[in-house]
């Protein structure tokens, strides 16, 4: 078998590498790579048998005569950018953020009597802040009211029940329209307003009664109906709620 590099051509490239270390001033004192990150070398200018001799030289050598210097980045240039990756799976939940405004507490979620509500915060005549949990409030109103009780003009009948209001015993003010004279059975004189008792959890049921020749008032036959809207107010003035109540004249 023939060998692919002849005597002469072992010659030729040892004598490249020993000028090129020559050039170098002595492997021992070499930069490679060089402070600009770059590897030196030198390939000759002839090949031997299609092969050239390459050698790495320190960065400050120089290549001997009938050689030709290259170079080689450690480091390539940046290629271009990668597609942009999957969407990842949402991040935990942040801290609560700063309350820079009072008002911004209006319409944060919260719970009262196990029942979810929002926050509401006013003020006062007197500019004092009030925040409360407003929970859907609701006002019923059960039979109807007869008119015409004890021989005069005393209805009663309908039962009101409500649900939701503020509740801790401090019950919520029953009024109707026309200045009409109401009351809740067992309770305060009849009056243009009167209170329905509540529990801690904002719930309270009555017999309403109310004082006046109402189908007169509101020019109702005998043996017709009038509905008659009632209102339940919370003491703080929020919430309230509406209902109907029927009166058989």
């Amino acid at each position: 078998m023939r060998a692919l590099v002849s005597r002469h051509s072992r010659v030729s490239i040892a004598a490249l590498v020993a000028c090129a270390a020559f050039a170098a001033g002595g492997a021992a004192y070499a930069s490679i790579p060089g402070a600009a990150g770059v590897i030196n070398g030198c390939i000759s200018n002839q090949s031997v048998n299609g092969a050239h001799a390459v050698v790495i030289v320190d960065s400050s050598a120089s290549c001997p005569t009938g050689t030709t210097g290259l170079g080689w980045n450690v480091q390539g240039p940046v290629g271009p950018s990668g597609l942009a990756g999957p969407q990842g799976p949402p991040g935990p939940q942040g801290p609560a953020g700063v309350i820079g405004q009072l008002e911004q507490l209006n319409g944060i979620p919260c719970v009262r009597n196990n029942i979810p509500g929002t926050i509401s915060e006013t003020l006062d005549a007197n500019a004092f802040a009030q925040v409360r949990c407003v929970v859907p409030t609701h006002l019923t109103a059960t039979g109807a009211m007869t008119c015409g009780l004890n021989g005069g003009n005393l209805c009663a009948g309908a039962t009101l029940t409500v649900d939701n209001f503020n509740g801790g015993g401090s019950g919520v003010r029953i009024t109707a329209g026309h200045a009409l004279l109401i009351g809740i059975a067992g309770g305060a004189p009849l009056s243009a307003s009167s209170t329905l008792s509540t529990d801690p959890t904002g719930h309270g049921s009555g017999t309403l009664q109310s004082e006046g020749d109402i189908c007169a008032i509101y020019g109702v036959g005998v043996g017709h109906e009038l509905g008659l809207e009632v209102t339940a107010t919370d003491p703080t003035g929020l919430p309230q709620a509406t209902t109907t109540v029927t009166f058989d004249c």
